[in-house]
């Protein structure tokens, strides 16, 4: 197997995982649905909005004039990978062991990358300079 299918996007082993850990959700959900609103219900439904955060942040297309993901494309492509591989292997570990322990872990690492996004979102927004993204460093892409 090559490398760059764990680290590439738009890899089909990527697009596998993400179907995945939304199974892993629906399993996840459908296992503690009899139960009242406790605290795992809310742990999963916090993840899930994040992680949908996280997937609107990647699928967006900052630059539509560029063909190549640059700038802040390139970051959330990045971040999105680190956000689905830790959420796969806390929702899949929490099947295993005591969920609150995988789910906390996961939930840390979403919220400090969400919370960076926000962030690189308001300074894209709040940015009125007309000059390409790359412009100063001449870089090409990673993926």
């Amino acid at each position: 197997m090559r490398i760059n299918l764990l680290f590439t996007s738009n890899s089909w082993l990527v697009a596998s995982l993400e179907a995945l850990t939304f199974l892993l959700f629906a399993f996840h959900f459908w296992h503690i649905k009899d139960e009242k609103f406790s605290f795992a219900h809310f742990i999963l439904f916090f993840l899930l909005c994040l992680f949908l955060f996280q997937r609107f942040c990647f699928s967006k297309k900052w630059y539509p004039q560029q063909t190549q993901k640059l700038g802040i494309e390139n970051h959330f492509d990045h971040s999105f990978l680190i956000c689905l591989y830790s959420l796969f292997l806390a929702l899949g570990s929490s099947l295993i062991f005591h969920p609150l322990l995988p789910l906390s872990f996961s939930s840390i690492i979403l919220i400090l990358f969400s919370a960076i996004n926000v962030i690189m979102i308001v300074f894209f927004l709040r940015d009125k300079d007309n000059t390409p993204a790359n412009h100063y460093s001449k870089a090409k892409p990673f993926s």
